[in-house]
This record gives structure tokens, sequence and C-alpha cells, in this order.
């Protein structure tokens, strides 16, 4: 599963390696995440509610919590969670899961930057 996600590499008679993204990826993968949340926003925008705000809004409290922590990881997946709330109250549903396909390798990208801040 994880070689399916593009997280891991097979190497015959090797063994499995974690994948690492050159610049040019590092690249893509940030510019499709600015694609579809720019475009989540817009939707969010037009269809936002006291539950979409009460959610976000708690979100920012638990976010704020992680970030006061020595937990990269913690951080990380708080951050992400964040970004997915927003895309889930956009209200497309493939646009949420093209994001939940791109967070794995979000935490690609984000993970040796992120867990020393």
């Amino acid at each position: 599963m994880l070689e399916s996600r593009g997280l891991l590499i097979s190497k015959p008679r090797r063994g499995f390696f974690v994948r690492a993204l050159n610049a040019v990826e590092l690249e893509d993968v940030f510019d499709l995440r600015l694609c579809l949340e720019r475009h989540a926003i817009h939707r969010l925008a037009e269809r936002y509610t006291p539950e979409a705000q009460h959610a976000l809004k708690q979100q920012v409290e638990v976010l704020c919590e992680a970030a006061a922590s020595n937990d990269g990881t913690r951080r990380i997946e708080e951050d992400l969670q964040f970004h997915r709330l927003m895309l889930h109250y956009a209200g497309n549903e493939r646009l949420l899961r093209a994001f939940d396909d791109l967070t794995h390798e979000l935490r690609l990208c984000i993970t040796p930057n992120y867990q020393n801040p």
C-alpha cells in the first residue's frame, strides 16, 4: 500500500526504501496543494455555515496547542487536519479525496522541515 501511494520504493533483493522527493517533485506537490486549497477556499466562502465556523475555530485551538508542544508529528497532523476541514466544508468529495491522496506526499515534504523548528 505504501508503495502504491508513492511513499516507498521496492528494490528487488534489497528491500523497501523511503522515497526521496527531488526539488521539482516538491514544487509540484506544493503547487497542487495550492490549487486544491485555493479552489476549496472559494467554495467554502460560498457555503460558509455556523457549523463550518465552529469546526474550523475548534481546530485552530487544537492547532495552537499542538504548535506549543514539542511533538512535531502532532503539529503536522493537526495542520493537515485543519486544511482537510476546509476542503471538507467546501462540499466537493472528489476535491477532498484528491487532498487526502496528496497528504501522503505532503507528509514526506513537510516532515524533514517541520520536525525541529
